[in-house]
């Protein structure tokens, strides 16, 4: 009879042993028993406690593994920012909604089984690579200040908000994320974005990057454009609503020399840090840019000798009106309607050389101050 009840009592033992998550870390058991998981108080988090859980936040726990979070799967929000994790898994947990793992060291993450998932915060992490196919309930991704060349979003279409900026993206394809209101894909390489299948847009922050041209005369929602620091030569605003927009910052193309808007007489709102209307002083607004263009083009200047100590010559087919000089960031220096211009009190770098004809056509061409 003894031996018979200390089989049972193994039995037990082992069927409460089987019970109990196995949580490696022990940041990880500590900050889920801080966070009152362990509701029986053993020290130990059972099975039970775990499938109980909707939501969890176990940010700032210096946690290097989530190993466990398999047995939380009815859990909707996951909060596990702010820790030393490189790779998480979170495949079992088929109810997840909100993950947030910024602010780690993240490598891998994993979210195959994720389908319900709707937001996704992981910037600040490693990730150089971001698989989110089979997230089609995604509506809100913020994968900024990782390493990533590529991000496919072409089966996101529910997706509203974007955030990937500071990332080595060199294109971005967001043809098939219709409901897009706002994409902040500042701080990479890309030199194409097309925004003509986002009709809901309302802010677009694409500054210090290689686009040059963005056209965004079918997005009449526009609020906010934050496109400076590129190499643009064509911006057009002109989408209905252009006075509607209450920040256009598009200074620093110093290629820039025409943005097309509705109303060229329009009163936009002065220039400020990082609101109202601000472009380069080269840079004027007109209802017909590509009128213009194919003017400059007929247009034919040259600069000599370039790169100078002194004297500037301008020689052009046609007669100049306006000769104006600015730097690099579009500070105006001088301005004169002598062809031959004396630049030996310039410091030594790049300028922006901007010629005028009598018809208030414009070319825009570089010199070098020796």
């Amino acid at each position: 009879m003894k031996k018979y009840y200390f089989i049972l009592f193994l039995f037990i033992s082992s069927v409460i042993h089987a019970q109990i998550v196995n949580i490696p870390d022990p940041n990880f058991k500590s900050a889920l028993i801080s966070e009152g998981v362990d509701t029986n108080n053993d020290g130990e988090i059972q099975v039970s406690e775990a499938e109980a859980r909707i939501e969890l936040n176990v940010s700032y726990a210096n946690i290097f593994s989530l190993e466990g979070i398999h047995s939380f799967i009815n859990l909707e929000n996951l909060r596990c920012n702010n820790n030393e994790l490189t790779s998480i898994n979170v495949s079992q947990n088929g109810n997840l909604e909100s993950l947030y793992c910024n602010n780690n060291q993240l490598t891998s993450l994993y979210l195959p089984q994720n389908s319900n998932l709707k937001l996704l915060f992981c910037h600040n992490n490693q990730l150089t690579d971001l698989e989110i196919s089979t997230n089609s309930n995604l509506e809100y991704l913020l994968c900024s200040g990782n390493q990533l060349s590529s991000l496919d979003l072409t089966q996101n279409s529910n997706l509203e908000q974007l955030y990937c900026s500071g990332n080595q993206l060199m294109s971005l394809d967001i043809s098939q994320n219709p409901l897009l209101k706002l994409i902040h894909c500042a701080e990479n390489q890309i030199s194409v974005l097309n925004v003509e299948q986002n009709p809901l847009l309302e802010r677009i922050y694409c500054s210090f990057n290689q686009l040059t041209s963005l056209d965004l005369s079918q997005n009449s929602n526009i609020l906010e454009l934050f496109c400076m620091s590129n190499e643009l030569t064509e911006l057009n605003l002109s989408n209905g609503n252009t006075q509607n927009i209450f920040s256009m910052i598009a200074n620093n193309n110093p290629d820039l020399i025409c943005i097309q808007v509705d109303d060229e007489t329009t009163s936009f709102p002065q220039c400020e840090i990082n609101f109202g209307w601000c472009k380069d002083p080269i840079a004027s607004y007109s209802e017909n840019c590509t009128f213009g263009i194919e003017d400059f083009n007929q247009l034919s200047i040259t600069l000599h000798p370039n790169p100078t100590r002194g004297l500037l010559n301008i020689e052009s087919n046609e007669p100049i009106e306006v000769i104006k000089i600015y730097t690099l960031n579009g500070l105006f220096i001088k301005e004169t309607t002598n062809s031959l211009v004396n630049v030996s009190e310039l410091k030594s770098g790049l300028y922006i050389v901007v010629i005028s004809n009598k018809f208030k056509n414009r070319v825009v061409k570089k010199l070098i101050k020796l």
